[in-house]
């Protein structure tokens, strides 16, 4: 199902999307026609009422609402938009913030893209599956603002969380004890926050990769699955997401292995022998272990040398 909601300022006798909310055709004989307002909070309540809707159109949502009631629109509006694709019109964005949402800049309106926490059921039928090509086209049209941390997961584009002090911190560590370790050199490139060229449907941006090197430099082309000797994602708030959602796709696309540092129990979890299904092997590394690539077996690490300290106090 689609949801509209209507935009607001028009009465019904004008606004097909009014109509497309539900709202009556016409002022009932006798009766009097609604404000704008008024038709504003029907539609809200109509929209708010429904479920199910697997995408969510909103235009202008809280025009005319003042400033006390906008939060609470807008947490209602968090909430209702969960795991569900949504584009909401806005020229008032200075609420959107509370609607755990990051700003999208287009040339003709200001909307906002919400941030996912799972990918949407494959069982709703009414969804659109971005290719690689359709991403890129998105990028160069400036859909995407330069600051925006996005990247293609299984045809959906995802808004990847802020990068805090401790995952950039772990990232840096990583691209040292890597690049301070020896047998590296003509083995193994250190690939740092760029994208892997996974499938039609999915470009992922991992934190790290070792990537075989190649003649080209990959000049003219992303890495590939088969070209990854290891692949590190680093978790300080979105773990579950990751083993639940990325890791699966990292197995079916064939990545050989996978690291998950998770910063929330300062350990690291390892995921070998990838299938269809997911990876064959898991194991934990905490403080006083060292773990290596399975494919580089005498580059081996110190998970305390990896794993950043925490804020004091």
């Amino acid at each position: 199902m689609l949801s509209i909601l209507a935009s607001a300022g028009h009465t019904v006798k004008d606004s097909p999307i009014l109509a497309a909310a539900g709202c009556p055709p016409a002022e009932p004989e006798g009766g009097h026609d609604l404000s704008g307002g008024e038709w504003q909070r029907l539609a809200l309540a109509r929209a708010f009422y429904r479920s199910g809707a697997a995408l969510i159109i909103l235009d202008e949502p809280t025009y005319g609402v003042d400033p006390a009631a906008e939060g609470d629109v807008w947490e209602r509006v968090r909430g209702w938009i969960a795991g569900r694709t949504a584009l909401i019109v806005s020229h008032r964005p200075k609420g959107l913030d509370t609607a755990g949402a990051r700003k999208l800049r287009c040339r003709r309106f200001t909307g906002i893209m919400a941030t996912a926490t799972a990918l949407p059921s494959p069982s709703l039928g009414l969804r659109k599956r971005f290719t690689v090509h359709d991403y890129h086209a998105m990028g160069r049209a400036g859909i995407f603002a330069p600051e925006d941390r996005v990247e293609l997961l299984d045809g959906q584009v995802i808004v990847m969380s802020p990068i805090g002090n401790r995952h950039a911190a772990c990232v840096g560590r990583l691209t040292n004890q890597f690049g301070r370790a020896g047998g590296l050199a003509g083995r193994a490139l250190v690939w740092v926050q760029n994208p892997l060229a996974q499938s039609e449907l999915s470009e992922p941006q991992p934190d790290l990769m070792l990537v075989v090197p190649r003649d080209d430099h990959y000049d003219f082309g992303h890495p590939r699955a088969a070209d990854v000797l290891l692949l590190v994602e680093v978790a300080d708030s979105s773990f579950d997401y990751d083993v639940n959602v990325k890791v699966p796709l990292y197995a079916r696309a064939g990545v050989r292995e996978v690291w998950i540092v998770d910063l929330e129990r300062d350990r690291i979890e390892a995921h070998a022998e990838p299938s269809d299904h997911g990876y064959g092997a898991v194991r934990r590394y905490g403080p006083g272990d060292v773990l290596a690539p399975s494919a580089l077996p005498d580059v081996a690490l110190e998970v305390a040398r990896i794993i950043p300290a925490r804020p004091r106090g």
